[in-house]
């Protein structure tokens, strides 16, 4: 069985995730493609995929349908989206 990951979903700052690395807990995030933010280094998360959350809802429940499959999901963070 995967272990699977904390995933993330649009953005992630620092402060916000070492935590849970600090854990061992293997990190993925979905990162909007839109985003102004300045991102953290994810060299250390085991999955960092690009998504444009301006597509459909569908697209965005099949996208992480796909990370499910492939390495299986704990839990979704969603720190602060508007």
């Amino acid at each position: 069985m995967k272990q699977g990951i904390v995933l993330f979903m649009g953005a992630v700052r620092r402060g916000e995730y070492e935590s849970l690395q600090d854990r061992g807990l293997p990190l993925g995030i979905l990162i909007d493609t839109n985003s102004k933010h300045r991102m953290p280094d994810f060299s250390r998360f085991a999955a960092v995929e690009r998504f444009d959350f301006s597509r459909p809802l569908g697209d965005l429940i099949e996208a992480v349908r796909a990370l499910q499959r492939r390495l299986g999901i704990q839990c979704l963070y969603n720190v602060i989206e508007f």
